[in-house]
């Protein structure tokens, strides 16, 4: 019952994170029977006030699934090349105008330096007292130790074609991917996508995975999915458990 519980709420972190990145992950949630979450209710940032209130049962969920956000990779795409940013999340023990350190759930800390190109949250407006942040849990995306957004914004998930990221629940740590790009190959068990960046992921697709069609997140079968369409798919535990095609033309 445990297991199955886990496995439940890791299924919610996948469409969560379809979610984040535009697409459907309100449809993958509702197919597992559970409310859609935003990345930035996993790993938000909240650079704009540190007043406390009181959480609610709902919030104190939402709070532990997005501390359980530990480490991760983000490729993007930009006219044309890849560009790989890496994403950390975790408590901020540590702030000052040139650099943060977080304290991630796997107990490595991490510092990253801050510079006027650093951007912040999803307005790209720098708090006007950082030092308020200490304690916080925030994501963070770097690329060779500095930091290039601290919190979300759309710049650098808009164009991601993958993500790669580690969840821990339960002291027990989980690997999730999203991948995005033109289907080559599919049937029922397995699926071959093309990215934009020109990788080629093929993964084994699970026996309860979702196949669901944008925008009312219909269910369709693997027989309705064809090579060369565009698709989404997230796989974790090495299993592809949501493929998702956009809205037809």
């Amino acid at each position: 019952m445990l297991a199955l519980l886990a496995k439940y709420k890791l299924l919610v972190v996948a469409a969560a994170l379809l979610g984040t990145l535009g697409l459907g992950g309100a449809g993958v949630a509702a197919a597992h029977g559970a409310l859609p979450l935003s990345l930035s209710a996993l790993a938000g940032q909240q650079t704009h006030s540190a007043k406390q209130t009181t959480p609610t049962t709902g919030a104190r969920k939402h709070r532990n699934l997005r501390r359980g956000l530990t480490h991760g990779s983000v490729i993007t795409t930009f006219n044309g090349a890849s560009v790989t940013y890496t994403l950390d999340a975790g408590q901020v023990s540590a702030i000052s105008a040139t650099s943060i350190t977080l304290t991630r759930l796997d107990k490595q800390q991490v510092t990253l330096t801050i510079s006027a190109n650093t951007t912040w949250g999803k307005a790209h407006t720098t708090p006007k007292d950082p030092a308020k942040l200490q304690g916080r849990h925030v994501v963070v995306f770097s690329q060779n130790g500095a930091a290039i957004q601290i919190g979300l914004g759309s710049g650098i998930l808009k164009n991601a074609v993958h993500v790669d990221v580690t969840v821990i629940r339960n002291s027990k740590s989980r690997e999730i991917q999203f991948d995005r790009g033109s289907v080559q190959t599919v049937s029922a068990t397995q699926i071959s996508v093309k990215r934009a960046d020109g990788v080629t992921v093929t993964e084994p697709v699970a026996a309860k995975a979702r196949w669901i069609q944008a925008p009312h997140h219909t269910t369709i079968q693997p027989s309705q999915v064809s090579a060369g369409a565009s698709v989404a798919i997230v796989t974790y535990d090495g299993k592809v458990v949501v493929v998702r095609l956009p809205a037809a033309s």
